[in-house]
Parts: structure tokens; sequence; C-alpha cells
């Protein structure tokens, strides 16, 4: 009995072992993570991004597992469709920029698209006389013949095509013409002031004359009137303050041929002689020959008179000496001043 109770105990421990260790098995089984592999999304090419969805391992006995809210997923973009039309090309060469200085061309103005027209203005000044102003930009430097009262002068305008200048009138109003050898002209008219209370004696000539008007005025105050000549010349404001007359030479000796007005004026009538002289100073030069003279005078109760004379120069003096030309001007008969 003692031999079948041991053998009882062993049978025992024996069937208890199995039993346990099978037991710790199925406990290991069923508290073992039922780990499983996640599958990476498949990217398709259009638009929409499908996965498939993630599969587990599990049985009946196992229970169902949470997500995990933390898990990341990739997820491989889609490849661009390709452009049409374009055509990508690598330059083989690097870009460079250019350092060298910036040149600039000479802008040239055509002159036939200036403005060539010729303006005229005349401001009448005190004395009756007038300030007359001619603009000609395409004449520049170039001679103009200016007219007024049947005497002609000649001048040459600037380099930019204008000239001043002051002109002793002969009318009321005034009229004045101004013109180019190329036919270009104008006139222009205004009134002046003071004309009928002046005297004006004068000459006018062209060529290669050389005459000098002198205004003898003697009868004069002898400390402030003298013998008026180019060399002792007396403005319009030193006349108008002092008494006496005053002499305007209009023409430019530059100009070959020209023409050229001298005038003297004084203030009205009344008993006082002035005596005038005409002086030729290059008779050589015209030794044999002749030319014409115009003398000129204006009074208010006989308006302008121009009458011309022939001069002829015989006989010549070895030294060029100047020579008077006798009754050319008659003398004037002037008021003297208070």
């Amino acid at each position: 009995m003692r031999l079948n109770d041991k053998a009882l105990t062993f049978i025992t421990g024996l069937i208890l072992l199995l039993g346990v260790g099978t037991f710790v098995h199925k406990g290991d089984e069923l508290f073992a993570s039922k780990t499983s592999t996640p599958q990476i999304a498949k990217a398709d090419t259009d638009s929409t991004i499908r996965t498939d969805a993630i599969a587990s391992h599990s049985n009946k006995n196992t229970p169902a597992q949470r997500p995990n809210a933390f898990a990341s997923v990739v997820v491989t973009p889609s490849k661009p469709a390709p452009i049409s039309g374009f055509e990508l090309v690598r330059s083989v060469e690097t870009a460079s920029v250019s350092t060298a200085p910036e040149t600039f061309g000479t802008l040239k103005i055509d002159p036939t698209q200036m403005d060539c027209s010729l303006s005229l203005s005349a401001k009448p000044l005190r004395g009756a006389r007038i300030q007359l102003d001619v603009k000609a930009p395409c004449h520049r430097n170039n001679v103009i013949t200016i007219a007024h009262a049947g005497l002609r002068f000649n001048e040459i305008v600037d380099d930019k095509g204008e000239i001043t200048i002051t002109i002793p009138v002969l009318s009321d109003p005034a009229k004045i013409e101004v013109s180019f050898a190329d036919g270009a002209s104008k006139s222009i008219s205004t009134p002046v002031k003071d004309l009928s209370s002046l005297q004006r004696t004068g000459i006018a000539w062209s060529g290669r004359v050389n005459l000098q008007l002198n205004a003898d005025e003697q009868a004069f105050n002898s400390s402030h009137n003298k013998q008026i000549t180019k060399l002792n010349t007396r403005s319009y404001k030193r006349s108008y303050l002092q008494g006496g007359g005053y002499l305007t030479m209009l023409g430019n000796s530059d100009v070959e041929n020209g023409k050229f007005v001298q005038i003297y004026s004084v203030e009205n009538p009344n008993a006082v002689f002035i005596d005038f002289v005409v002086v030729l100073e290059n008779p050589n030069q015209l030794c044999g020959t002749g030319f014409s003279i115009s003398a000129v005078r204006y009074a208010a109760n006989l308006g302008t008179q121009i009458t011309s004379k022939n001069v002829s120069v015989k006989n010549c003096s070895a030294d060029n000496q100047s020579i008077v030309l006798k009754n050319i001007l008659r003398s004037l008969i002037v008021a003297q001043r208070n």
C-alpha cells in the first residue's frame, strides 16, 4: 500500500506539472501582444490618394486592439504630369554683364524744322524815336536792310539773328520795313511822340563813300553846345536837358557797298541859325568818279522832303585830305532854348 501511494502521488504530480505548463503557455499566448506590420499607402497618378486598410492578425480569443493615434503614416506625393509645349535647355555658357561705358550720339537739328519766322516789335520813345527789335533766327550774322520814309540803311544781325536799333522817325505813324537778301521781309507801323515839336535834317548815301554830317551850333550857349560831329556827339538826354541838337548815325561800315543815313534832330522854331557842313573823308578813293547823295529835311509845316544830288570828285590831293561839299544842305533856323 505504501508503494502504491507513492506511485499515485508521483503520477498526480506529473499530471499537475504537465497541466500547469500548458496553462502557462496558453496564458502567454493570451497576454502576448499581437503586432502587425502597417502597410504603406500606395500613390496613384490621379489626384485621389487611396490606401489599403491596416490589417492585423487576431483570433477569437484576442481582444480588439485600440488604434494608435500617434502612429505616423508616410505618404509618397504623386509625380506631377509633364508640361507640354516647353523645352528646358541648359545654357552652356555663363551669363555675363557688359561693363563697357555707355556712349551717346550727337543730336542734329534740321534747320528746315526750326521756326524761321521773322518778327518785329516797335516801342515809341520820347523825342519822336522808336526802338525797333528784330528777331530772325534763320538769318544769323546776316545783313539786314531797314527802310523808313524813303530812306534805307544796312545793319548786321548778331549770332542769334537779333538786333535792336533806335531810329529817329520822319512820319507819324512811323512805318518801318526790314528785309534780307533772300527776300524775307516784314513791316510794322507804330505811332510816335513829339514829332511835331522837332526839326530834322540829314543825308543818305550808299557805296564806298565815306561822308560825315557836321552841325555848327555856335549860336547856342557855347559852354555846352559846340560843333556836333561823329567825334563830338551828343545824346538825346543831354540835348533835352541842355539844349541843342543831337546826331544819329545809322548803318554798319562793315557792310560792303552798304547804305547809310545820318540825321540831326533839334527842338523847334523861332530864330537861331544852325549851319550844316557835309564832309567827304575819302576823296582819293573816288577820284574821277561820282556818287549820289540824298538831302533829307523834316518840319511839321512841310512834312518830309528828300532831294537827291550828284557829286563828282575831280581834284584829288596826294595826302587824301577831306573835302567839304557845298550847297548840299540848307542852314536851319531853330529856337533857342531858355
